[in-house]
């Protein structure tokens, strides 16, 4: 996009650097009138970010080429009249006289290649790490089973009258789960793999929403805690991660073992509230438990950081309005911490689908999950095309809730300033400079 700016000594083809102050952008919902207002510069983007200030907001608008433009925007601007929220489509626009150039350095031009390929570092691992076993993952799955070593034969091979490469897949093993899938309710029909993914997303959602519960007070009480004892607090929630997993688990097992040795069995034996020890290792119940304590800190740390940010003074405005406590958790404080609710429900949920260790450990092969499955395929059944298809399709299926979950969070700030009310009517916890219509 051609930006004009006043600027002289500048040669053509001179590789220069643009700068505009933010409370010289414009930002509308309608592209300006160039030629009566003056505005050399116009361009369309889509609101990427907000920061709500009080009697101002910073705008961060993504142009269709990617870059950030920032606007400081008064909150009277609107009016009466909705601002723009996360995600709309608006314009912005500025006089050239607003921007300044200037030629870039050779060391600018080199700091800006270094951002590049910085931040081509993450998309590098991604490309090693996630994309490249994926694909190989799949070729798996497209492969014809046989006993060898490997016990497959690949979908991309030379013909045996010879010529080029040719690829002949197999979708046997797909056509085996879609087999399942359509004999759901017939009598006799084995639903293996499709009990197995039932039985993991019902136990990820379960983990998941009693992380949740628990986490939720965990989280917003080390936040609310003394700067002296917050430290303490964190390192407590972090201190399981000194230990290995395998142990801990294993003291799981030792806690529920369902025979009189079981510590929990051993104490409620001790004060007469049970007859005989009750079954708690084996079950569905102890794989929960066992999830449920292994993932609580990964939503105890993506909500305190959310929480540690709030800014309190829309907590007291409230409150000074006549909200209720309840009114405040569930208007303020609930809508702001959502971005940290779906981060920890994303770290939490999408590894506890393909959990191995703990179901197996815990539920003693009573709780078949799809771990547990494609594990069975690997090794004993020594069918890899099927294990690999069973994860080809979990990773497709857990696409759809990681897009939800992402564009939730991204719209998380619609529903934070309807609670909050920064800027619109209707205002029930502003802070004490706010000029929305309802607190001027």
């Amino acid at each position: 996009m051609p930006i004009a700016v006043a600027a002289g000594g500048l040669a053509q083809g001179l590789a220069v650097s643009v700068s505009v102050r933010p409370e010289r952008v414009l930002l509308g919902r309608e592209r300006p009138a160039t030629s009566e207002g003056g505005m050399e510069n116009c361009a369309p983007g889509v609101v990427a970010d907000i920061a709500y200030l009080g009697s101002y907001s910073i705008y961060h608008v993504r142009l269709a080429n990617g870059r950030i433009v920032t606007a400081s925007v008064p909150s009277a601007r609107w009016g009466d009249a909705p601002p723009p929220t996360w995600d709309d489509a608006v314009w912005i626009s500025w006089r050239a006289a607003a921007g300044g150039a200037r030629p870039m350095s050779g060391r600018r031009a080199f700091v800006l290649r270094g951002r590049f390929w910085v931040g081509m570092l993450p998309w590098t691992w991604l490309l090693l790490f996630f994309l490249l076993p994926f694909v190989l993952i799949v070729n798996v799955s497209l492969s014809t089973p046989e006993l060898a070593i490997p016990p497959y034969v690949p979908p991309l091979q030379t013909p045996a009258e010879g010529g080029g490469l040719a690829f002949v897949p197999d979708l046997s093993s797909y056509q085996r789960l879609v087999d399942e899938f359509v004999s759901i309710g017939e009598e006799g029909s084995d639903l293996l793999y499709l009990q197995s993914y039932g039985n993991s997303l019902l136990l990820a959602t379960l983990t998941t929403l009693c992380c949740l519960l628990i986490g939720y007070p965990f989280a917003y009480h080390i936040a609310r805690a003394h700067e002296s004892v917050r430290n303490v607090l964190l390192m407590m929630v972090m201190l399981p991660f000194w230990t290995s997993f395998l142990l801990r688990v294993y003291a799981w097992m030792g806690l529920l073992d369902s025979s009189e040795t079981g510590l929990i069995n051993q104490a409620l034996l001790g004060l007469g509230v049970v007859a005989e020890p009750l079954p708690l290792l084996y079950n569905t119940g102890a794989v929960l438990v066992g999830m449920v304590y292994s993932y609580l800190p990964f939503m105890v740390l993506p909500l305190y950081a959310n929480l540690v940010k709030l800014d309190l003074r829309l907590l007291e405005a409230a409150r000074d309005l006549g909200a209720r406590p309840a009114t405040v958790f569930l208007r303020v404080t609930l809508p702001l911490s959502l971005r940290g609710i779906v981060a920890g429900s994303m770290l939490v949920f999408i590894p506890a689908v393909g959990e191995f260790v703990i179901p197996d450990l815990l539920g003693g092969g009573s709780v078949m999950t799809i771990g547990r499955s494609i594990w069975d395929d690997f090794g004993p059944n020594q069918d890899w095309p099927m294990a690999a298809a069973v994860a080809v399709v979990m990773v497709v299926m857990l696409i759809a809730p990681i897009v939800l979950l992402h564009r939730h969070g991204r719209r998380a700030g619609r529903g934070a300033l309807a609670a909050a009310g920064a800027g619109g009517p209707g205002c029930s916890a502003c802070t004490p400079s706010c000029t929305c219509p309802s607190c001027a």
